[in-house]
C-alpha cells in the first residue's frame, strides 16, 4: 500500500502543470495586437507574432510592447486632425 502511495505522489509530482498559454495575435488588416489563450484560427486574417507561446500573460505583454508592428511608430498617425470642413485654429 506504501509503494502505491509513494508512486501516485511521484506521478502527481511529475506531471506537468497545465497552465494557461498566452499569445500574441496581430490582426493582419488593422495591424493591431493583442493577447489571446488560444492562438490564431484563421491565419488569412490573424497571424502569430512573438516567440510563440508565453507562460505569463505579463511577459507576453512585455513582448508584445516590443514587437515593431504592434507599435507603429508613425508620427502622423499619432496626431489628431481635425474633423473635415472644420479650420483648427
Amino acid at each position: 500500500m506504501r509503494t502505491l502511495f509513494v508512486s501516485a505522489v511521484v506521478a502527481l509530482i511529475a506531471m506537468p502543470v497545465s497552465a494557461a498559454q498566452f499569445y500574441i495575435v496581430q490582426d493582419i488588416q488593422k495591424q493591431t495586437c493583442r493577447i489571446s489563450q488560444e492562438p490564431p484560427k484563421d491565419d488569412d486574417k490573424f497571424a502569430l507574432v512573438g516567440d510563440g507561446a508565453y507562460g505569463y500573460e505579463g511577459t507576453a505583454a512585455a513582448d508584445m510592447r516590443k514587437i515593431e508592428s504592434c507599435n507603429p511608430r508613425d508620427a502622423s498617425a499619432a496626431t489628431p486632425r481635425a474633423p473635415t470642413g472644420l479650420k483648427a485654429d
